[in-house]
């Protein structure tokens, strides 16, 4: 599988995207409010990589436990999947565990995701590419 991204938990957006900009990167779509997993989001890109920044938006989110145990950090990366019910399956098969079902993502114009977690390699999530 190819990789889409890098999920980076931060404490703010505004203040991840000043010192990403440093490295060369450049935002590449509009902050965008995810309700469903009550989080804000920013994709950026320096030509070679793509980084999704993740920001608390709500309280009792994904992002919250991260940032306390460890700080602002990276956490998951994005694989892109031709048949994302599938490759869950598989995976799941192989010992991942799921820890959330296929759903649309907005901040990536509502196509499929899903997160996955494995002992040896920590958390992974599959978004569906036609």
């Amino acid at each position: 599988m190819k990789v889409h991204h890098v999920g980076y938990a931060v404490k703010s957006i505004e203040d991840a995207r000043k010192e990403f900009e440093l490295l060369g990167f450049r935002c590449e779509s509009e902050t965008v409010l995810d309700n469903v997993r009550k989080v804000r989001i920013l994709f950026m890109t320096n030509d070679t990589c793509r980084i999704e920044l993740i920001e608390p938006n709500e309280s009792d989110n994904p992002i919250e436990s991260i940032l306390k145990k460890v700080g602002s950090s990276p956490y998951h990366i994005c694989y892109e999947s031709e048949d994302i019910e599938n490759d869950a399956r598989l995976l799941k098969e192989k010992g991942f565990r799921v820890i959330s079902d296929v759903s649309e993502a907005p901040a990536l114009g509502n196509k499929n995701v899903c997160f996955l977690y494995s002992k040896d390699i920590g958390i992974i999530e599959l978004v569906q590419e036609y």
